[in-house]
């Protein structure tokens, strides 16, 4: 018996990268694992899907905010444009005009390789903003204080093979 449930996961660990790729949430991919017939066991599916696809577990606060005001993974905007990063986050930072005082709302926008989920990317980027508060202050006339994410946008298999062809030609060239 343990022989084949050892079998059944070394499939499960195969698929999960392709699973991935094609959008599957955790949980949409075990349904359809086992709708084919296989059997494994629910804790070690996560388990394993969260280790090959790099995700953290959600925090215990995060799990009961409702399905319908998170940002789903697999309903992310796909981007048919050129993005050098496969996820692109865009930003409504509330911040106050340098000069005057007054409240303003502006749009920022970070690339990234990294899927963040909607708060964690916020606590990263208002770091990166409280890092570099001087240059802002200095260009923009800025002063940042609340980040909240507006959009993220990940890259279509189309754009990613436009990126890869892109790298082997610098490669070709010697450029890398």
């Amino acid at each position: 018996m343990a022989v084949v449930a050892g079998i059944t996961r070394a499939l499960w660990r195969a698929a999960v990268p392709k699973m991935f790729d094609m959008g599957y949430s955790a949980t949409a991919a075990l349904k359809y694992f086992r709708g084919i017939g296989e059997k494994i066991r629910t804790g070690t599916a996560y388990k394993d899907w969260r280790g090959i696809t790099g995700m953290k577990k959600l925090e215990r606060t995060y799990r009961f905010i409702p399905r319908k005001y998170r940002l789903s993974y697999g309903m992310m905007a796909k981007a048919e444009t050129y993005q050098s990063h496969e996820y692109k986050y865009v930003f409504d930072v509330h911040g106050r005009d340098a000069e005057t005082g007054e409240m303003l709302t502006r749009t920022m926008s970070m690339g990234s390789d990294t899927r963040f989920a909607p708060d964690e990317v916020e606590e990263y980027y208002a770091k990166i903003l409280s890092a570099e508060q001087e240059w802002y202050e200095d260009q923009y006339g800025f002063l940042p204080d609340v980040v909240e994410l507006a959009v993220c946008s990940r890259l279509t298999g189309k754009a990613t093979a436009v990126l890869e062809a892109e790298a082997e030609m610098r490669r070709w060239y010697g450029l890398e």
